[in-house]
């Protein structure tokens, strides 16, 4: 009795033992089944859609579907009430579905058969989303904001001061704004990205004037002024005089700032404005472009010394002039002559031209010191020198043994330049030496018919030397 129950309790571990192995080789058969599926594991969802037990083939249909709804959505840039729809074909915008659907493929399919099957299993227990990776033409989307930036800009405008009917007037500065191109891009590209398409607010930064109102503020008077007058009836060199003096007029130097006269009137060419006109050029009057513009830098020179302003650059002519005293001119060559000074006061200074008639005028405009003084300017000639000799000009319509003049004789000298100050009593308190320039003569012109020249040279003397 007791060995045959012995022998039924070893029957039913041996069935429990078999039962166990019969178990245990379904379930690897099971695993190995599952591992050498062609389909998405359980628990994987790209682009929120669950794709578990699907092919490649299906859930790329799925998904292509899902993604087409993109397409028809719209970015919609907006700035305070404005309104660009950018529609995503216009950037080339695509979702790489395919490489989504390798990295869902590869979830459970890394490692041993141990590794795979807990990721399987673990996959199963829990979800694992996967997004598609968006892209885009940058370049196409850089070219729609430029587009976008011309309608969006809107340059500052400076305050300004004018001289008008004798009185300063002032004028408030304007802010501007400009689109920020690349923060505007990032903002997109997220939205892109992460393929939530629709409004984007697009950056945009204020773009402050150069010179604000707090710079002109305490401007309240004329500081100095100075006039030279020309022949109006010559229409080339007014007109560069007009164009050269439109182009520095209301020009502000803050505290500090250096003025340069080159800079101001830009190239003296025919392309910039400018017209033929008398210039001295190695010593002669001859015809070039920009003919007037010494003039008008000679005006402001003496406008400049009367303020007091610092004078980092000045060169007088080589040849005296008509239009001031020895020592009170400044000339300017384009590229290595200029006239240059700085405003070394402790407030801002405008500089203020004017045309009237055949004057040019300007005046320095800034804050009028409380111990007013007045300045003059005092040329004193230390030495003379006379033109020898004649120049000719030949002309066949001049009878024999007749001469017209062209130009008159000018004698030459050394200048010295003083500058007197004086308070408001009228007692001199102060008189500096500015400078001390020299000036060949300048020779008489005269038309002559060639007779006239060979006469002169049958005598042994050559009047063209």
């Amino acid at each position: 009795m007791l060995q045959k129950l012995y022998e039924n309790r070893n029957k039913l571990i041996f069935a429990g033992l078999l039962i166990l192995l019969v178990s245990v080789l379904i379930l690897i058969g099971y695993a190995i089944a599952i591992l050498r599926s062609n389909t998405f594991y359980d628990g994987i969802y790209v682009e929120n859609i669950d794709v578990s037990g699907m092919s490649r083939a299906e859930a790329r249909k799925l998904i292509e579907h899902e993604t087409a709804r993109l397409y028809n959505k719209n970015l919609v840039l907006t700035y305070y009430g404005s309104v660009w729809t950018v529609n995503p074909n216009e950037i080339s915008f695509k979702a790489d579905i395919d490489e989504a659907l390798d990295r869902a493929y590869s979830l459970g399919r890394r490692g041993n058969f141990l590794k795979r099957l807990y990721d399987v299993i673990d996959l199963n227990n829990s979800r694992t989303y996967i997004s598609t990776h968006a892209g885009y033409d940058e370049a196409k989307l850089t070219d729609i904001l430029y587009g976008i930036k011309q309608n969006i800009d809107c340059m500052p405008k400076n305050a300004k001061v004018e001289f008008k009917g004798g009185n300063i007037l002032l004028f408030k500065d304007e802010k501007g704004r400009l689109l920020d191109i690349e923060s505007s891009k990032k903002t997109i590209e997220q939205a892109v990205i992460s393929k939530k398409f629709g409004k984007v607010e697009l950056t945009v930064k204020d773009k402050y004037a150069d010179i604000i109102y707090s710079d002109i503020e305490n401007i309240n008077g004329i500081i100095s002024s100075y006039t030279t007058t020309f022949d109006s009836s010559n229409a080339d060199r007014t007109h560069n005089i007009k164009l050269s003096c439109g182009r520095i007029n209301n020009i502000v130097l803050k505290p500090g700032e250096v003025f340069s006269m080159n800079k101001a009137l830009g190239s003296r060419t025919l392309e910039n404005g400018y017209k033929e006109a008398k210039v001295i050029f190695k010593n002669e009057f001859v015809n070039g472009v920009g003919g007037g513009v010494c003039q008008v830098t000679t005006t402001l020179y003496n406008a400049v010394l009367k303020s007091r302003l610092k004078i980092i650059q000045r060169r007088n002519h080589s040849l005296p002039l008509s239009y001031v005293s020895p020592g009170q001119d400044a000339t300017i060559a384009e590229d290595y002559i200029d006239f240059r000074f700085k405003n070394n006061k402790a407030h801002s200074i405008v500089i203020s031209s004017e045309v009237s008639g055949s004057n040019v005028i300007f005046r320095i405009l800034g804050k009028k010191d409380e111990n007013e003084y007045t300045v003059k300017l005092k040329s004193v000639i230390i030495e003379e020198y006379f033109p020898e000799g004649e120049d000719y000009i030949v002309d066949n319509t001049i009878p024999d043994l007749e001469k017209v003049q062209v130009r008159k004789a000018i004698n030459g000298c050394k200048a010295i330049l003083f500058r007197e100050t004086y308070d408001k009593s009228g007692k001199l308190i102060e008189t500096e030496k500015i400078s001390e320039d020299v000036y060949k003569p300048v020779k008489p012109q005269y038309k002559v018919n060639q007779n006239f020249i060979n006469g002169i040279q049958q005598e042994g003397t050559n009047p063209l030397e």
